[in-house]
């Protein structure tokens, strides 16, 4: 299924790509790019395209991202990078491309998941980040939206996409990702009150306790976080960040558990055992794959 990926020096990606510019052919659309639909001219196969411009996204910093997407060639769960281009304004990234999409979309269009859909989620996606962490990689922005399904109808088999945010190390020490999904340790770091000066992959196992929170339920267990300025969570303004990386720091969250439970007695035990304030003693990938509930996914 693989495309030759490519080099700077030889073809463009319009030597080989047609893009699909229509509303059909539009995929997303992020801070640093978009992604389209594109038709391979060699074999008529249609792959996704991110677009990211140079102006907007550091060279050394995509060039770090196509590095790590090489290194997770052929991984199950992990969305394949099969092409890569640079020109003079930016890079284009083709990817495989699935038939379904995001678990965020998903989530907006049919509501929350079953106890079925909750342990293939885990399964995918702790699968997925076994992988990473066994590379030293932290994918640093875990979330519903970039979880991809393979068809609308049926989620299974599911992948991790976008590692924009991704670093390889033992230790990291810089903020990345979405608020809402930080793990207490990165929280600290954007206080600036850690102990320790570092997070490590476990951070996405925090993000990963967030995510099936948040597919479960509809709802961030950070929600309620707002300041006194702001009426609800829905009018939030940039006033409220300090509150919600405090609560995040704390571990002060709320849980529906009562809505957690009429799910899946067994997901929640997992997010519970996610969502833990001190990393040494939260969930890794392989206790969540070794957990004799999620081990029977599909």
């Amino acid at each position: 299924m693989t495309e030759k990926n490519s080099s700077v020096d030889e073809k463009s990606f319009n030597d080989c790509y047609d893009v699909i510019d229509d509303d059909n052919g539009f995929l997303g659309k992020g801070g640093f790019g978009t992604v389209k639909s594109c038709l391979s001219k060699k074999t008529s196969k249609v792959f996704a395209c991110k677009r990211i411009l140079s102006a907007k996204v550091n060279r050394g910093k995509i060039l770090k991202e196509i590095e790590i997407l090489k290194m997770c060639t052929n991984q199950e769960n992990i969305v394949e990078m099969v092409d890569y281009f640079e020109d003079k304004d930016g890079f284009d990234l083709v990817f495989e491309k699935m038939g379904g999409s995001s678990m965020m979309k998903r989530l907006e269009k049919y509501g929350t998941i079953n106890g079925g859909e909750a342990k293939v989620i885990l399964k995918s996606v702790a699968n997925a980040l076994k992988f990473l962490h066994s590379k030293n990689i932290a994918h640093r922005d875990v979330k519903p939206s970039n979880i991809l399904c393979s068809s609308d109808d049926i989620i299974y088999p599911l992948k991790l996409c976008d590692f924009g945010c991704s670093e390889v190390g033992e230790r990291f020490t810089n903020v990345e990702g979405s608020f809402y999904y930080f793990a207490p340790e990165v929280a600290a770091l954007m206080l600036r009150v850690t102990d320790t000066g570092y997070y490590t992959t476990q951070s996405d196992m925090w993000s990963l306790g967030a995510t099936m929170y948040k597919l479960m339920t509809n709802e961030f267990p950070i929600d309620k976080a707002f300041c006194a300025n702001c009426s609800s969570t829905k009018n939030r303004k940039s006033c409220c960040l300090e509150p919600i990386i405090q609560r995040i720091y704390l571990g002060n969250y709320i849980m529906n558990e009562t809505k957690l439970l009429s799910i899946s007695e067994e997901a929640t035990n997992i997010i519970e055992n996610l969502m833990v304030a001190d990393p040494r003693i939260r969930y890794t990938a392989d206790q969540v794959l070794k957990n004799p509930w999620v081990s029977t996914a599909y």
